[in-house]
């Protein structure tokens, strides 16, 4: 079963590698929770964006977020907040969440998004954010995917995010420390 799923995630990241698309403005907020570093590769017009995210829990119900991405010399930090509801169905894990965005102009996002425990080794998520990147434009991200857990400390993330009318594939590793 184990090489079966090892098998299937080398032919989506396959599939993923070679139907690269255009990248939306910035990579979206990490939607793991717990204490967790994901390193996110993504394609922008025939480059690869390297994203950087960080998740630390303040408590059971809210954590920390902080996202880092830089595309033809724009950098992007995100620094927020998110609020887990308590009452759930086992396995799934509903939020929302805001925060500052610090790029060439000052802005903020907003948003919400759920976790889910689809096996023991994949989890799935989901995530919009409204964002204003300052000024009087909004825009909104969103954010789907899977992670597969090799081992407690390390998962291998694909997924799809987009804006503005485009979309585009990650790759990505998450470390648990």
């Amino acid at each position: 079963m184990k090489r079966l799923t090892l098998i299937a995630l080398a032919v989506v990241l396959a599939l993923a590698i070679s139907v690269w698309t255009p990248a939306p403005a910035a990579a979206q907020t990490p939607v793991q929770r717990g204490r967790t570093l994901d390193l996110l590769f993504y394609s922008t017009a025939g480059t690869t964006t390297l994203a950087f995210g960080a998740t630390y829990p303040f408590s059971f119900i809210l954590d920390g977020t902080l996202n880092y991405s830089s595309t033809a010399g724009t950098s992007v930090v995100d620094l927020g907040a998110r609020y887990w509801f308590p009452v759930r169905p086992a396995g799934l894990a509903p939020y929302v969440g805001a925060g500052v965005r610090l790029a060439t102009a000052t802005g903020f996002f907003i948003g919400g998004g759920a976790a889910v425990r689809l096996t023991p080794e994949w989890n799935g998520y989901v995530g919009i954010n409204l964002v204003s990147p300052g000024g009087a434009t909004t825009t909104t991200n969103f954010d789907i995917g899977g992670q597969y857990i090799f081992s407690s400390r390390v998962g291998g993330v694909v997924g799809l995010a987009g804006s503005g009318g485009s979309s585009n594939l990650y790759l990505g590793v998450t470390l648990s420390y």
